[in-house]
């Protein structure tokens, strides 16, 4: 087994266009669909401000020579409606500070490691959650949508890292963020 890759994470959009173009072109997690997203509409995406996208990078070399996309991951804001929160709350016996209208959420859209570095998956995650806490956007909750064709990871791996099943939809695991 290979060892955890040292990495740089970068925001998509601080990256010139060819050096990205050539990451892209080098990304592969065994997966047909997020392979072609990655290559193909990762960046338009981006640019038509559908999600924030965030690359970890390996630095051997330079970005320019010999890097590649260890992983990705993509959030874009998003919210609860009020129902379903109290359901969440209830069901998982959370302290979960209900407004009037609805919950504060991102979406953790897109997740997806390359294949060479198998055991990367936990610490890629552990940079979402700090990624989130730098976001300009105050959210209580985070989603994952298991029905979605590009969600790779098992279900296991989601409920270890604390996702929960949103009661009233069965494919949507939350994890809550901050009180």
């Amino acid at each position: 087994m290979p060892p955890l890759p040292a990495y740089e994470l970068h925001d998509a959009l601080s990256l010139d266009r060819p050096v990205l173009r050539g990451l892209r072109d080098d990304f592969d997690c065994s997966s047909t669909i997020v392979t072609e997203y990655v290559s193909h509409r990762l960046t338009q995406n981006v640019r038509d401000k559908a999600c924030s996208a965030f690359l970890a990078v390996t630095p051997q070399g330079s970005i320019r020579t010999g890097s590649r996309i260890a992983g990705f991951f993509t959030l874009s804001p998003t919210s609860i409606d009020r129902q379903s929160a109290d359901d969440w709350k209830r069901a998982h016996q959370q302290k979960l500070p209900l407004p009037y209208g609805e919950v504060g959420a991102y979406k953790l859209g897109w997740f997806a490691r390359h294949r060479a570095y198998p055991e990367f998956s936990t610490t890629l995650f552990g940079e979402v959650l700090l990624t989130l806490e730098r976001q300009p956007i105050s959210a209580q909750l985070l989603v994952l949508d298991l029905a979605e064709p590009h969600v790779l990871r098992p279900r296991r791996f989601f409920e270890n890292q604390g996702f929960r099943t949103l009661p009233n939809s069965p494919q949507q695991r939350t994890m809550l963020l901050r009180l």
